[in-house]
């Protein structure tokens, strides 16, 4: 095969995949306005990498689903194992990075009362990383 048509292959591929996925990075930050118009429960997954990128998954029915797609984003995506949650449509998330004596994390938090950044923070701290080590990169 010829170089270019390598380089061929690999542009159409490239337009081609994004569609064939359902979770995507949402690092850097953009806002959305987002509405929840049904009743039944659906799921978010979220998942943050050790170098502070977000990855959510579209909206699913089933928690485990939801919470495993933007796991297998991030981790195709970034090459580093990933930390995700799956909160439900109406809850609130934030994301934070810690760096600690060498170590650096990055964790979740989700909550419809808005306690996400304190979840996340209490996460940290169980793992030994003081709230003045880390930084909030990603709001949802």
């Amino acid at each position: 095969m010829h170089s270019s048509s390598i380089l061929a292959g690999a542009v159409v591929l490239s337009f081609l995949i994004p569609s064939l996925v359902s979770a995507e990075e949402v690092t850097p930050q953009y806002r959305s306005n987002r509405v929840v118009s049904n009743t039944s429960t659906n799921w978010v997954g979220f998942a943050v990498s050790p170098n502070k990128r977000a990855f959510k998954s579209q909206a699913n029915s089933r928690e485990g689903v939801a919470r495993s797609t933007a796991k297998n984003e991030c981790e195709a995506a970034t090459q580093r194992t990933c930390y995700a949650i799956a909160v439900t449509e109406d809850a609130d998330v934030s994301a934070i990075g810690c760096t600690y004596r060498g170590r650096s994390k990055s964790f979740l938090g989700g909550s419809t009362l808005a306690q996400q950044k304190t979840i996340a923070l209490g996460k940290a701290k169980d793992e030994g990383f003081p709230p003045s080590s880390c930084v909030e990169f990603y709001t949802f």
